[in-house]
């Protein structure tokens, strides 16, 4: 008897895994599809400098993100947790007190950004004719990310209950009208002010439709301030201190290239760097879309002292990273350029192709550390990953800064890699050993080798139409591209899943075709 619940128990985890990681890639495919046809129309609507300002303004109010000071996930965490312990009390008190400083943090947000407004244009390289436009832009993205900001409760909500679809639902939904508007719009001459009123439209359309889901999802729900106490609030803190010392970290890391090149090179350089970079944050977010689903499987396993399930968790979810990341890095080096020539044109191939190369060497480690990451978070072991990432970071910062004036924004990209290396590489795999008491050798094997062997069909095969095909269309380029996944599919099919995944996907598949 006790073994049937734990085996229901485990399929029922994995079907949430499942349903949550699967709406997260249908959401990704959507944001992919869109954004290949959008990205090249804004560029070539907007111009090399008005698109390189909307990046620009993107990178200086992503900072002001940091002011939520680590809450959203602590928010996710603790939830999950005591939702798993059927405290609904609890719950309330953790929303209510995370709610008030969250308001309190919008404020000083919105103020920020006036006067961030005020003294940016002097600092960058901005064309005569856009400083109107640049100042506004500030104020009306920082009004978005100050919206977003109270409302973030409701999107950790939908997260801390597992329905990462219901948000993937609305998520979908707003881009694709946004993305018309978008282009409707441009098409209509309107430039950066336009962009940046659609995107605000979107954020607040967005986050009240969360908000109304979340109400629904748990009718238990009160928003009361006499339900935030100091006791919940210190709870929090003692999290989300690393947590916002982490979020400072990854704002130096990943939002400061636009900033670095916007002030000592160009606004027109950050187009370049953004295309290459872009291509990268791809990567990152489909691996993100499938490790962060794990963070309230994570926070129920800690409170439930799950420890061999955790170790499981590591091995099994940084091997299926590694398989995902692997074709697509490939991809990005061997034919990064074809690619990047055909979609955005010829002018912008060479240039963003080694931009996309140097970042890709510098990415691998530290994606395939996702799900090290998640766990770390679920654990609340942050204090070490905390100091190391701010430190990190700072060395980013330093080298991109060193580098940008002799190799202009090729020093930019490799002043990122080089961190990234050190901590995805060396740093991350052995304490995430350490954490979780796992065995290093053990973890690399089991992680890394079987998924790498599975990958050289795929590199080989791209490699060889490169030097013997000349991939001038998207159509020889999507053809070479899939018939390489469909290679590595198989392969990573027979070479990389556990054993017991692939009985299930065998027979679910087998039962939809008896079904014909």
């Amino acid at each position: 008897m006790l073994c049937n619940k734990t085996i229901q128990s485990m399929s029922s985890t994995l079907f949430r895994i499942g349903r949550n990681v699967f709406s997260n890639w249908v959401g990704y495919v959507v944001n992919i599809v869109v954004s290949f046809f959008l990205a090249p129309f804004m560029v070539h609507s907007l111009g090399n400098a008005g698109y390189g300002i909307w990046v620009l303004v993107g990178s200086l109010t992503g900072y002001l993100g940091v002011l939520d000071m680590g809450l959203r996930p602590a928010i996710v965490k603790f939830v999950a947790r005591y939702k798993s312990l059927g405290d609904d009390l609890m719950v309330n008190r953790i929303v209510n007190t995370t709610l008030i400083i969250l308001l309190f943090a919008a404020a000083i947000v919105f103020l920020a950004s006036l006067v961030l407004s005020f003294f940016s244009v002097g600092i960058f390289k901005i064309p005569d004719e856009f400083h109107g436009q640049f100042q506004l832009i500030i104020i009306i993205v920082g009004l978005n990310l100050a919206a977003s900001f109270p409302f973030a409760i409701f999107s950790a909500l939908l997260a801390a209950f597992e329905r990462f679809d219901l948000g993937n639902a609305i998520q979908i939904c707003v881009f694709l009208v946004r993305a018309i508007f978008l282009v409707v719009f441009l098409k209509l001459g309107g430039g950066l002010v336009a962009v940046g009123v659609i995107a605000l439209a979107a954020g607040v359309t967005e986050s009240l439709w969360r908000a109304r889901l979340s109400l629904k999802l748990f009718p238990k729900l009160e928003i009361n301030r006499h339900l935030a106490d100091r006791d919940t609030f210190k709870l929090i803190a003692a999290f989300s201190s690393y947590a916002f010392i982490m979020n400072i970290a990854s704002r130096l890391s990943f939002q400061t290239d636009a900033i670095v090149i916007g002030a000592m090179l160009s606004t027109e350089a950050i187009t370049s760097f953004s295309i290459g970079s872009t291509m990268v944050d791809y990567l990152l977010t489909l691996i993100s879309y499938m490790s962060t689903t794990l963070l309230p499987v994570v926070s129920a396993l800690e409170a439930q002292q799950n420890y061999e399930k955790l170790r499981q968790l590591l091995i099994i979810g940084t091997k299926y990273c590694v398989a995902i990341i692997l074709p697509v890095s490939f991809t990005y080096l061997v034919l990064g350029e074809t690619f990047i020539s055909l979609w955005m044109g010829q002018q912008y191939g060479p240039t963003s192709a080694k931009v996309l190369a140097i970042l890709t060497c510098g990415y691998f480690g530290f994606l395939s550390q996702f799900v090290a990451n998640v766990i770390f978070v679920g654990l609340g072991k942050l204090k070490y990953l905390a100091y190391l990432n701010i430190a990190l970071a700072f060395v980013n910062l330093g080298l991109s800064i060193i580098l940008v004036k002799w190799l202009g924004i090729y020093g930019s990209a490799l002043g990122t890699a080089i961190p990234l290396i050190i901590s995805g590489s060396i740093l991350y795999p052995i304490y995430i050993c350490r954490t979780v008491k796992l065995g290093f050798l053990r973890y690399v094997s089991k992680s890394y080798i079987r998924p790498l062997l599975a990958s050289l069909p795929f590199l080989s095969l791209i490699l060889l139409c490169h030097y013997l095909i000349d991939i001038n269309s998207f159509g020889r380029f999507i053809t070479v591209v899939g018939t390489a996944c469909i290679v590595h599919a198989v392969a990573s099919f027979y070479g990389v899943l556990e054993s017991n995944h692939r009985s299930s996907i065998s027979h679910k598949v087998g039962n939809l075709l008896s079904m014909r």
